[in-house]
């Protein structure tokens, strides 16, 4: 069962990476600021004991208003239809946007290997979308072209890869 040695194992594969990590509270969370293409971000990685998750959080750098949050909640219901794994979420109080995703564990031997693939997902889907969601935002661009914006951006940021 993870443990925060595990939370610890992912750490030091980050530092040796060259990331400068935090851990969080007693050690049962860490977080990592990542330089994308078009923004600057931080995941945070903690373990779900009860659910027995591992759940890795993109925080993006951006509070969607009031008077924009239906949009950019279809927006956000517009991509999510279409992933597998993970989901961008919007509190719905304060506007603050996040891109989640989780996995069940049952051996840890490959834990860090999976926590690394999630986290490039999680870059990749942010980095991609992102300024397609201040365009909602700030522009008034609608869901629909957005997310044809979006999809663009990951097509193009994928073949880069």
């Amino acid at each position: 069962m993870p443990t925060p040695e595990t939370i610890a194992s992912i750490r030091e594969f980050l530092i040796n990476q060259g990331f400068v990590v935090h851990f969080d509270g007693d050690g049962e969370s860490i977080t990592v600021h990542v330089n994308l293409k078009h923004v600057r971000l931080t995941f945070g990685f903690r373990i779900l004991e009860e659910q027995r998750l591992l759940q890795i959080e993109g925080y993006l750098p951006v509070v969607v208003p009031e008077d924009k949050k239906l949009a950019a909640a279809d927006f956000f219901n517009r991509i999510n239809w279409g992933l597998k794994r993970g989901r961008f979420v919007m509190d719905p109080g304060d506007g603050e946007v996040r891109f989640r995703q989780e996995f069940g564990y049952g051996s840890v031997a490959n834990i860090v290997d999976i926590a690394m693939l999630y986290l490039a997902n999680g870059g990749h889907m942010i980095d991609a979308f992102f300024p397609a969601l201040t365009g909602v935002i700030f522009r008034d661009t609608s869901p629909e072209e957005a997310l044809e914006q979006g999809t663009k951006e990951y097509e193009l940021l994928s073949s880069e890869d």
